[in-house]
């Protein structure tokens, strides 16, 4: 098991961060919300994420979660929240918000440590 430090942990923050979101300007980009585009946003994004995440070469199992939603109907307020029991010097979290015009999407990445 591996032990990380707050610098790795944020070395490794970073690294995901950027990976989410170019994912999601890649998938998503300047496309306007459109409630059919939905699922196939949500089976892409994740799959991308996971596959580039796998590249990364890291002792992690990882979880990818999203939230898709339009800009017009009052929901860029939305607020999403979570917590996880587990070893926080092994384990972390990186959550993006991103957004377009019409769409915001907070995108979550969950990374446990393979023991």
């Amino acid at each position: 098991m591996i032990k990380m430090t707050a610098n790795q942990n944020q070395i490794l923050y970073d690294k995901l961060s950027d990976l989410m979101i170019s994912t999601l300007e890649f998938i998503v980009g300047e496309d306007e919300y459109a409630h059919r585009k939905v699922d196939s946003w949500d089976a892409r994004i994740s799959e991308r994420c996971l596959v580039n995440l796998a590249k990364l070469g890291m002792p992690f199992k990882y979880i990818v979660t999203s939230v898709i939603t339009s800009k017009k109907d009052g929901y860029e307020k939305l607020n999403v929240f979570s917590t996880c029991f587990w070893n926080n010097d092994t384990d972390f979290k990186c959550t993006v918000k991103w957004e377009n015009k019409t769409v915001m999407c907070i995108l979550s990445v969950y990374a446990l440590a393979l023991n």
